[in-house]
């Protein structure tokens, strides 16, 4: 019978290539030793005609070999030899992959086509993904960045492991002179914000640095949106510190325009931490 520790066990042997039913046959004959198909079956669950079907493939894997008697017996290779094939089998994969990757980015041919040239709307919905376009925009922006954001929110993500990489590039874009503008919701505090905050040594680099400029405005629940040269907006379309998606990108000059006198008019409208 199979309990939630051997559930467990299958769901391992899953992650390292093996079927379902595969899994439960060697974990099953693991539990009889060197047995028939028939008793095999009766500890997997699994009907004899599936195990019979499905033994050859354990055989070709090197983790069940067969004994020629009457009736036919199998017998299970030892559990960490069995794991080494596995694993041994699954780095050879992820190898494999490695290099077809390589291969495919070598030979892919891409035709450029900034977001700048052409007018588009673009609906990010992918954690990743929206991470990857932020840091790629940062990367391009050679003048200014101008952004709005709670004040909770921009801490708590400053703060976020997998936004390191962005956290760095907004330090790198200060340093090679990019101005960045931020306006935030009012905190408790007009104090500036406080360095023991921020984890990351680029992040409380970056709030120090002569290019990067915030103020607070006197209301709650400041949307985010971000401007870069001028040229591209994103735009955030729920509220609340955690949440990163979904997105709207877009370089449409009416959008951009709008975006631009509602940054323009926050500003005007903050105030300088004390």
């Amino acid at each position: 019978m199979f309990g939630p520790l051997e559930d467990k066990k299958v769901d391992m042997l899953v992650g390292l290539g093996l079927t379902h039913n595969q899994a439960k046959i060697y974990l099953s004959n693991l539990q009889t030793g060197c047995a028939s198909v028939k008793l095999i079956a009766q500890f997997a669950q699994i009907g004899r005609e599936d195990v019979y079907r499905i033994m050859p493939s354990l055989q070709d894997l090197g983790l069940i070999k067969k004994h020629i008697a009457t009736p036919t017996l199998y017998e299970p290779v030892d559990p960490k030899a069995a794991m080494s094939i596995l694993v041994e089998k699954k780095t050879d994969e992820l190898s494999q992959l490695k290099n077809n990757v390589n291969l495919f980015l070598k030979n892919w041919q891409r035709i450029d086509k900034p977001i700048e040239k052409d007018e588009s709307f673009i609906m990010v919905t992918n954690f990743d993904i929206a991470i990857h376009m932020l840091v790629d925009a940062i990367k391009k922006t050679k003048k200014s960045w101008l952004f709005t954001s709670g004040y909770e929110r921009f801490i708590i993500r400053q703060n976020m492991p997998k936004k390191r990489l962005q956290t760095n590039e907004m330090y790198n874009a200060v340093q090679r002179g990019v101005k960045i503008r931020a306006v935030l919701d009012e905190p408790q505090s007009r104090a500036k914000l406080p360095e023991s905050l921020f984890g990351f040594p680029g992040s409380r680099a970056l709030i120090k640095h002569k290019n990067f400029e915030y103020k607070y405005l006197s209301s709650k629940h400041v949307g985010l949106l971000s401007i870069f040269d001028d040229n591209l907006i994103f735009i955030e379309t729920q509220q609340g510190p955690k949440i990163i998606v979904p997105q709207l990108w877009s370089n449409n000059h009416v959008l951009l325009w709008l975006g631009k006198t509602c940054f323009d008019q926050a500003w005007k409208n903050a105030y300088f931490p004390e």
